[in-house]
């Protein structure tokens, strides 16, 4: 049976073909991942619109290196590894948002880096500490002590944020 197939011409004069199959089966992908990985990206970051980037960078680097195949176990790991990679080049304090947020937003944009992902991961995703430790490049057990560091910091950040407010 012949497959149907997309051609899509490339800058510069060259082409490259797609099957309607991988279309689809991107389209899925990015369906099915987007809003976690927008979720992570956006908390991470502090910012929407750099958020919105940083996810169609993820989504997009995963369809093209067509890793978005790895069983349904693996692939939210992963993509949110990716993005906490690519995070960096995002991460500069004119990305900052201009509005200070809530008191979580702006106890979490204080986290450091690896700690402020962990408890992301952690908390608000509802990860297990395998998918936590794929994603961040650590064994479970260093996930976990990252995550208690970095909720007992981001405790206390939420304590002097309060106590700053006179409540």
């Amino acid at each position: 049976m012949a497959t149907m197939a997309e051609t899509f011409m490339i800058e510069g004069g060259g082409r490259f073909s797609v099957s309607t199959t991988d279309i689809q089966a991107q389209e899925e992908f990015c369906a099915r991942w987007k809003n976690p990985v927008f979720a992570f990206c956006r908390m991470f970051l502090g910012d929407g619109t750099t958020a919105e980037e940083l996810t169609c960078e993820v989504l997009l680097a995963f369809c093209r290196q067509r890793s978005w195949r790895l069983d349904d176990r693996e692939l939210l790991p992963r993509a949110l590894g990716f993005a906490l990679r690519a995070a960096n080049k995002y991460r500069t304090e004119s990305s900052r948002p201009m509005h200070s947020g809530s008191q979580l937003e702006v106890a979490l944009r204080d986290l450091p880096h690896l700690e402020r992902a962990v408890v992301i991961m952690r908390n608000l995703l509802r990860m297990d500490w395998e998918s936590i430790a794929l994603a961040s490049d650590l064994s479970q057990a260093q996930a976990h002590q990252i995550w208690k560091r970095g909720f007992i910091q981001l405790t206390e950040l939420l304590q002097r944020g309060l106590s700053k407010e006179g409540h």
